[in-house]
């Protein structure tokens, strides 16, 4: 009974959009996903997907998506992420689960429990847009509350657990880091963090090991070869 975490799946099986014209690091990766998941994981097993997970813009599009994902071993708890346009509110798409006959989980405005640790977590938010400053304090400052409501869900609901948290934008980058994030998570106690959204030159920005006494994973499907990471 192990726990899991890998991002950025960027599936498209109902919409046209297939990752593979990014390159030979994305060339078949559907087949890599599905063989890298049942290598490691057991139906025992949680695996989270930190965010992006399919392109699909509506229910028609997404249904093959999470109906791939459904045939994969073990319980899937989701993440949003920046390109996931098909989430909709947490009841919504648990009515359309429901409906399809389809078993996932949301970690959303929420903490959950697992093996004996805290699932913690939210979409995150990174933007270099100066002249949006106004709208990125807006977005960041929504992002930062529904990381800390999570993490107090966590402190609330299972107390003494350890808070793991999984983002899907890179809290802290080699250039630039987020200084909310940051405090919250240690305000928090949190030791480690996964997260995601980074692809091929934007490796190179990535921050892993401790940091801020905080041990930081990059989980992006194509940093970690498309094969979910063993956390515990």
């Amino acid at each position: 009974m192990s726990i899991f975490v890998i991002s950025d799946l960027h599936l498209s099986l109902g919409a046209d959009k297939p990752m593979d014209v990014f390159g030979p690091g994305w060339e078949d990766y559907v087949a890599r996903i599905e063989a890298g998941w049942r290598r490691n994981v057991t139906a025992s097993d949680t695996v989270v997907i930190g965010g992006d997970i399919s392109w699909a813009i509506n229910d028609r599009q997404l249904l093959p998506d999470l109906q791939f994902l459904d045939g994969l071993p073990g319980r899937k708890v989701l993440l949003q992420g920046n390109h996931d346009y098909w989430w909709q509110t947490v009841s919504r798409m648990r009515r359309f689960l429901e409906r399809e006959g389809l078993s996932f989980e949301f970690l959303y405005n929420n903490a959950l429990e697992c093996e004996g640790v805290a699932l913690c977590g939210a979409k995150g938010y990174l933007s270099d847009k100066e002249e949006d400053a106004a709208q990125n304090e807006k977005l960041h400052k929504r992002a930062l509350l529904r990381l800390e409501y999570s993490l107090a869900q966590a402190e609330q609901r299972y107390p003494g657990l350890e808070k793991l948290v999984f983002l899907h934008y890179p809290p802290v980058l080699t250039t630039f880091e987020n200084e909310g994030m940051l405090a919250c998570m240690r305000r928090y106690g949190v030791k480690r963090c996964y997260y995601g959204h980074l692809h091929a030159a934007g490796h190179a920005a990535r921050v892993e090991g401790t940091y801020h006494g905080i041990d930081f994973t990059l989980t992006a499907a194509d940093f970690v070869d498309f094969t979910p990471v063993f956390i515990k």
